[in-house]
């Protein structure tokens, strides 16, 4: 009698285990991850994180980095500071707010609504913004002012000229002309700010250690040049947390209100895991399900990097893995044996381009483009043109009578109910029509 519940227990904690491996074990795609400890800068689990991959929207982190910097450190930008739309946030492709051209939002809002939402638009509108207080007019061409009377001063476009056709700044964005030709003309030199902004993404890179991440844009849409690491982002989000510990809240924030709509997380994590307390998610077609998230457990903080996942739940559930591992680790037995970030022996071939995992992926859009995404291209088309085409002319087949179900013909007894219901009607017409005051014959 005594035998059987231990045998079940025995077997219920052999299927735990199996499960529980399963998830931390390495998965036979090629993923990469990292788990570090915040406070020590241990490294408490690796795979591949030397491995080059697309970091979607978790570019968004080094977005908001140097937002923060720009905050702490300039005194012509505020957090109330008004950010302007532009078309070239327009031009974005969803996830976005979708507001239009000419609105303003406060900065804070702007970094609030990329982070918890994700919009890509508001993520150009905080580089256009926070890049105005970088922008160098002698370091940047697309910033330097034309010389007075020059060839190259005449063919600027003013500041009070009509914005210029929406389907032309969508072919310009489209033909990869770059960021200094896609000028919106009622605000002057916005793209030498978005390109001020790039740059001091990429030098902060640098800063920070990491050697093997390069950013094209600001909030992670699909570019072939914008490349990372699972160890680089660790050393960012590292920095993130240890730096600015006063924007934490928007980080750990499930969702906001914003003209009364709820613009709720991406993140699963905040929902789903005891003491989640960021960052974000990011998600492209060619490199899959991604997200950099962090958690707090008795005063102890770890965060992971998991790139290249086929589903939101897989990747969800893979980062609660191994955050859970890392709090099941005694720390006085990994302080002296584990290795530091910039420490840790390269894992991963550094030298081969990011993997394509868009035929792993279980979404049905991603085979739609090239990468994976609906593209809103406006085609110039000629009014005149499509007026003077003539339309195809209809084949002739004979169709049902208007009011009718079908082509077949009515039945004896339907026709006999449709006579006699129109020779009610003409009756009923033929009918003198009674008036309220009645006429008389009278003079």
């Amino acid at each position: 009698m005594t035998i059987r519940p231990l045998l079940r227990r025995a077997f219920c904690a052999l299927a735990i285990t199996a499960v529980f491996g399963a998830l931390l074990a390495a998965p036979a795609r090629a993923t990469t991850a990292i788990v570090v400890d915040v406070d020590t800068g241990t490294v408490l689990h690796a795979e591949r994180a030397d491995q080059p991959w697309y970091p979607a929207s978790i570019t968004k982190l080094m977005t908001a980095y140097v937002a923060f910097d720009v905050l702490n450190a300039s005194l012509d930008i505020a957090e109330n500071t008004p950010a302007r739309w532009s078309d070239h946030a327009n031009a974005q492709e969803p996830t976005k707010l979708w507001l239009l051209t000419g609105t303003e939002l406060p900065l804070g809002t702007a970094i609030g609504a990329m982070i918890v939402k994700s919009a890509n638009d508001a993520a150009t509108m905080v580089a256009e913004t926070a890049g105005g207080a970088l922008a160098d007019f002698t370091r940047y061409g697309a910033c330097r002012k034309p010389d007075k009377g020059s060839r190259r001063e005449r063919s600027v476009v003013p500041v009070f000229a009509p914005a210029p056709d929406p389907m032309d700044l969508f072919a310009l964005r489209r033909s990869g002309l770059g960021a200094a030709r896609f000028d919106d003309a009622r605000t002057p030199w916005v793209a030498c700010r978005h390109d001020a902004f790039i740059a001091r993404m990429n030098a902060t890179a640098r800063q920070l250690g990491m050697s093997q991440t390069r950013f094209a844009n600001a909030n992670g849409l699909p570019d072939a040049r914008q490349v990372t690491t699972a160890r680089d982002f660790a050393k960012l989000a590292r920095a993130l947390i240890r730096e600015h510990p006063r924007y934490a809240p928007v980080f750990k924030a499930r969702s906001m209100r914003y003209r009364g709509r709820r613009l709720r997380s991406y993140n699963a994590l905040l929902r789903t895991f005891a003491g989640a307390n960021g960052m974000k998610t990011g998600f492209i077609c060619a490199g899959g399900y991604n997200i950099v998230a962090s958690a707090e457990r008795d005063g102890r903080r770890l965060l992971t990097v998991v790139l290249g996942w086929s589903s939101a739940s897989a990747r969800n559930a893979r980062a609660a893995a191994l955050l859970a591992h890392g709090f099941a680790l005694p720390r006085r037995q990994l302080a002296p044996h584990g290795f530091a970030l910039a420490e840790l022996p390269q894992s991963g071939d550094a030298r081969t381009p990011p993997p394509d995992i868009r035929a792993s992926l279980r979404s049905r859009s991603c085979r739609r483009t090239p990468w994976g995404r609906v593209r809103f291209v406006a085609r110039a088309v000629d009014v005149r043109t499509l007026a003077a085409t003539p339309l195809p002319k209809a084949p002739d087949v004979p169709h049902a009578k208007p009011g009718t179900r079908n082509a077949k013909p009515a039945s004896p007894k339907v026709r006999r109910k449709r006579a006699a219901k129109k020779t009610k009607r003409v009756q009923a017409a033929a009918k003198p029509k009674k008036t309220l005051f009645p006429t008389s014959d009278r003079r």
